[in-house]
């Protein structure tokens, strides 16, 4: 029998296909994220889950053309940004919000003023990790909660790491690590969260099994790598 999702999925490529333009395109999107959200609460999830039904479906009346599919990545960026509490907002509004965590929206920079001696974390970084990563390495949290997890290097939040998701967790968490600028900072930093996340296990010697000639090549590695490169 099919999920939910499933259903919800065919239901919203149909409407789309019925979409004579982008706007009701995006409404039929809406439509199906709101039925699905409360599993799948990232836009871009529900995109790619989209795109690869349309791709790997059998049933050519649930095809569709490659405008339509371009909308689709366009939708899911479009309500990333929205549901981003750094991406749109003026400076006083951004710092208004993350007030109770002593967080400050700095051009293109995400830095904590309190907690951690103003570790600077790119804001460009951190967004691609949590839309490609949360969800699938680890169990879904808020996009606030992670940052509230790096600004407070670990000791916040509690990350579900997804079973065989902890040595690309541990590959993604080296390169945040990578782009603290004050050695004593990120020496600090590396050793909480080594501790607070990693069980006191040193995430960043971790690296992808990529090697098609090791006897612990993985293919979901070399899958991942292109976007772990491109950190």
């Amino acid at each position: 029998m099919e999920n939910i999702s499933t259903i919800s999925i065919e239901l919203g490529i149909r409407r789309m296909k019925n979409a004579g333009n982008k706007a009701r395109c995006f409404e039929s999107l809406d439509k199906t994220f709101s039925d699905i959200a409360h599993k799948r609460d990232i836009p871009t999830q529900i995109s790619e889950e989209i795109i690869n039904f349309i791709e790997t479906t059998n049933d050519n009346t649930l095809k569709l053309p490659p405008q339509k599919i371009a909308w689709v990545k366009e939708w899911a960026q479009i309500k990333t940004e929205e549901r981003l509490p750094f991406v749109d907002l003026s400076l006083r509004e951004a710092i208004q919000r993350h007030i109770n965590r002593s967080l400050e929206l700095n051009d293109g920079v995400i830095s904590t003023s309190k907690t951690n001696a103003n570790i600077n974390f790119k804001k460009e970084l951190i967004t691609a990790i949590y839309n490609k990563c949360n969800g699938m390495q680890w169990e879904s949290i808020t996009i606030d909660n992670f940052i509230d997890l790096l600004s407070s290097n670990g000791k916040n939040q509690s990350l579900i790491i997804k079973k065989n998701e902890t040595n690309r967790t541990k590959c993604v968490f080296s390169k945040i690590a990578n782009c603290i600028e004050n050695k004593d900072t990120r020496k600090t930093w590396i050793e909480d969260i080594k501790n607070n996340i990693f069980e006191g296990v040193d995430f960043t010697k971790a690296s992808l099994q990529t090697n098609k000639y090791s006897a612990g090549y993985s293919e979901t590695d070399m899958k991942f790598k292109p976007f772990l490169d491109s950190l």
